[in-house]
C-alpha cells in the first residue's frame, strides 16, 4: 500500500494522480468550531484548566483555525501559564493565547509610538469594517481591537461562516467590509486617506478578481479564465 499526503495537489504530475494509481483520495478541512473546541480538550487535559475555563469561548475566537493552530494555541498557554507562576491554564491566558497564535504577538510599547492622530485614525478605521459588518450581516464582530499585533495596528474578527465564501451576495458583503475602513476615514477624517488600506485592497481585489475569473459572478459569464487559457480559448483581445 502506497499513502501519499499533499496540501499542493495542483503541482502533483498528472502521471502519478490519474485512475489506478490512487483509489481513494480523502479530502481534510479546517476543523469547525465543535472540533476546535474538541481539539483544544485533547490538547489541554482537565487537569490544567483552571475552574471556569470554557473552551467554547476560545474556538469561537479563531475562526479558521487549523489542528495545528490548536495545539499552538494550547502550547503557548502553557508557556504564559508557566511565567504567569500559576499551576492552571486561566480563561484570560487561553484568550491570550488565541490572538497572539492568529493575530501575532502584541507589540508592547507601541501606543508610545503612534501619535495621537495615528492612533485615532487606527481606531477609526477598524470601526468602519465593525460598523458595516454589522449593519449587513445583521450581528456584532467577534472581537474589536485596536491593540497593535504582529503587522495589524488592530483588527476585528468575524464569525465562521464570514469566513467561508458562498453566495454572490456573501462576497459582495464582505468587499464592502473590506473597504468599510477606508471609507470611513474618508468620511472622517475629510477624504483622508492612510497606508493602512492596502491590506484591504489587496484581499479585496484578489476576491474580485476570483468573482469574474473563477466563480463567473460577473456580467461576463460564467467561466473559470485559468481553464480557457489552457485550452487556448482566451484572445488578446479578451485580455485588454
Amino acid at each position: 500500500y502506497t499513502f501519499a499526503a499533499t496540501n499542493r495537489k495542483d503541482n502533483i504530475d498528472p502521471a502519478a494522480i490519474r485512475p489506478g494509481r490512487f483509489d481513494r483520495e480523502v479530502q481534510f478541512f479546517n476543523p469547525t468550531r465543535k472540533d476546535r473546541e474538541a481539539l483544544l480538550g485533547i490538547y489541554l487535559p482537565e487537569r490544567l484548566r483552571a475552574p471556569g475555563l470554557d473552551l467554547s469561548v476560545a474556538a469561537k475566537a479563531c475562526p479558521g483555525a487549523s489542528g495545528a493552530h490548536c495545539a499552538n494555541i494550547v502550547n503557548e498557554a502553557k508557556i504564559l501559564t508557566v511565567r504567569a507562576r500559576l499551576d492552571q491554564v486561566t480563561q484570560d491566558i487561553l484568550d491570550d493565547a488565541v490572538l497572539k497564535v492568529m493575530m501575532g504577538a502584541r507589540r508592547e510599547g507601541q501606543r508610545q509610538i503612534l501619535t495621537p492622530m495615528e492612533l485615532d485614525t487606527v481606531k477609526v478605521h477598524e470601526a468602519g469594517h465593525a460598523l458595516v459588518y454589522m449593519k449587513l450581516a445583521g450581528r456584532a464582530p467577534l472581537r474589536f481591537t485596536i491593540i497593535p499585533r504582529g503587522q495589524s495596528g488592530g483588527h476585528v474578527a468575524y464569525s465562521d461562516d464570514f469566513e467561508t465564501l458562498i453566495t454572490k451576495e456573501h462576497c459582495k458583503i464582505r468587499l464592502a467590509v473590506l473597504m468599510g475602513g477606508a471609507a470611513s476615514t474618508a468620511k472622517l477624517r475629510d477624504g483622508q486617506e492612510d497606508s493602512g488600506i492596502g491590506m484591504d485592497i489587496q484581499m479585496a481585489s484578489d476576491l474580485a478578481i476570483q468573482m469574474v475569473t473563477q466563480f463567473g459572478m460577473s456580467a461576463l459569464g460564467k467561466f473559470n479564465l485559468q481553464s480557457m487559457q489552457k485550452a487556448g480559448l482566451v484572445t488578446d483581445q479578451f485580455r485588454d
